[in-house]
């Protein structure tokens, strides 16, 4: 039986469906990272966890990686989002982050998120498993502003349907008690390549 605690606001831990993660890793992956997980719970060969005596917060990152950090209340989840823009924009060893989190639209890192998008998606789930729905383009809404100074874009792709979780590695008779939304994480390769070509300036001398 799941704790009904795990579907109050104060839970942190909300370990992936395998399902969902097994779409995401077909259609982004494979990931070689998770750097939020336990040894008990990781769905990736190579992952990061407190209970082997690795912070993802404070480990570099690596290729392509999957995170579905701890949330609850306070600023936790604003942490690991500020680690993943930090990974991104700064490590080139990082191809992507594909991010797993709650879809709580009036939080700040919410809105850093959607200052960065460049698309906006719905995913579905059928009997068949999950798909990728409608899709709309927000480059040109946002295109001065992504294309010259944001060192990270994302896209962003809500999840029609709330989400049974995991305890333990048995899937909740519930649904969560919050919708999610998959974020993805990539360089601007147009930031970077500006940024080298911008160099610095001889000083003159008299």
């Amino acid at each position: 039986m799941v704790d009904d605690a795990m579907y109050s606001s104060d839970s942190k831990e909300w370990e992936t469906p395998p399902e969902f993660f097994g779409y995401l890793n077909s259609v982004l992956g494979p990931f070689d990272l998770d750097p939020a997980a336990t040894n008990e719970n990781a769905l990736c060969d190579m992952f990061y966890g407190l209970d082997v005596g690795e912070d993802g917060l404070k480990l570099p990152w690596f290729g392509k990686v999957f995170i579905n950090p701890p949330y609850g209340r306070g600023k936790l989840t604003e942490k690991w989002v500020r680690k993943i823009f930090r990974e991104v924009a700064r490590n080139k060893e990082v191809d992507f982050v594909v991010a797993l989190l709650p879809s709580r639209t009036e939080t700040i890192w919410f809105h850093w998120v959607m200052n960065c998008c460049t698309g906006i998606g719905v995913m579905y789930r059928e009997e068949s498993g999950f798909r990728k729905g409608f899709w709309t383009d927000t480059t040109l809404f946002n295109s001065d502003r992504n294309a010259g100074g944001k060192r990270v874009l994302t896209e962003v792709v809500f999840v029609k349907s709330r989400l049974k979780f995991f305890e333990n590695g048995v899937e909740s008779e519930n649904q969560a008690p919050f919708p999610s939304v998959i974020v993805i994480f990539r360089r601007n390769e147009q930031w970077v390549a500006k940024g080298r070509r911008r160099g610095k300036r001889k000083s003159s001398t008299s």
